[in-house]
């Protein structure tokens, strides 16, 4: 299936939009357990989690909690 083009950029929107609230809340935990682990631990996760990547699972998990009526 072709997406058209204003279908396309709706999509690349909406992944967006997801991304930076996955690495918003990524960010806001790792900043809630500063001082909790060692130093390096704490480099390792953060690196680990915020590293990259399309953040594709977190946004299908956030649109299959939408099409269940979850927020």
């Amino acid at each position: 299936m072709k997406l058209e083009p204003a279908g396309r950029a709706s999509l690349d929107a909406w992944l967006a939009a997801s991304s930076a609230w996955v690495e918003a809340g990524l960010e806001a935990e790792l900043r809630s357990r500063e001082g909790a682990w060692p130093a390096a631990l704490h480099g390792a996760v953060r690196y680990a989690l915020l590293g990259g990547g399309k953040r594709l699972r977190p946004a299908l998990a956030r649109l299959c909690c939408a099409a269940c009526g979850g927020g």
